[in-house]
C-alpha cells in the first residue's frame, strides 16, 4: 500500500511541477493529493501523533519564516508590505503546508533552506543567460527536488525524510 501512496504522491508532485513551470501557477487538486498521500505515505513509517507533530512544528516554522520575510520587506520599503502581492505566491505557501507532514522538522528546515537556495541560484543563472525577468516557479522546482528525494528514498532505505538520525549523525 505504501508503494501506491508513493506513486500517487510522485504523480501529484510531477503535475505541480509541470503546471508551475508552464503557467507559473498550480491548481488545488495536486496540492490536496500531495497533502493526503504524503500523510498516508508517512503513516507507514510514523504513528499519527508523530505525523501531526511534524505538521504542527513545520507549519509553525513556515509561519515564522513568512512573518520574518514580511517584517524584512516592510522595514526595507518603510511601509507594511503584503508579501503575497509581489514576492511570494499563495501556491508556494500552500505547497509548503501540503508537504509539512511529510518531513521531520529538522529535515523540513534543511529541505526548505537548501531548496530555496538551489532555486535562487538556478533561476539566477537562467536570468543571466536568457536575460529574462520571469518569476521563479518555486513550488514547481521544490516539487521536483522532493520527487527526486522520495524516489531516491524508495530505492535507498538510508534516506528517510521522516527520520532526523542521518542529519544528526553529521552534526
Amino acid at each position: 500500500m505504501q508503494t501506491i501512496y508513493l506513486v500517487i504522491l510522485l504523480i501529484a508532485l510531477a503535475v505541480m511541477a509541470v503546471q508551475d513551470f508552464k503557467q507559473r501557477a498550480i491548481s488545488w487538486i495536486p496540492l490536496v493529493g500531495v497533502f493526503v498521500f504524503g500523510i498516508l505515505y508517512g503513516m507507514h513509517t510514523l504513528n499519527r501523533t508523530a505525523i501531526l507533530n511534524n505538521l504542527f512544528f513545520n507549519t509553525l516554522f513556515l509561519i515564522l519564516q513568512l512573518l520574518a520575510i514580511s517584517f524584512y520587506f516592510s522595514i526595507k520599503e518603510k511601509r507594511l508590505v503584503n508579501i503575497f502581492n509581489t514576492y511570494l505566491g499563495i501556491g508556494d505557501v500552500l505547497f509548503f503546508i501540503a508537504i509539512a507532514g511529510l518531513f521531520s522538522t529538522l529535515n523540513f528546515i534543511v529541505y526548505y533552506t537548501t531548496g530555496i537556495i538551489l532555486m535562487l541560484v538556478w533561476y539566477g543563472l537562467i536570468r543571466i543567460i536568457k536575460r529574462t525577468n520571469q518569476t521563479i516557479p518555486l513550488a514547481g522546482g521544490l516539487s521536483l527536488i522532493l520527487f527526486i528525494l522520495l524516489l531516491t528514498g524508495f530505492f535507498s532505505p538510508d534516506i528517510n525524510i521522516l527520520d532526523d538520525s542521518i542529519i544528526l549523525a553529521y552534526l
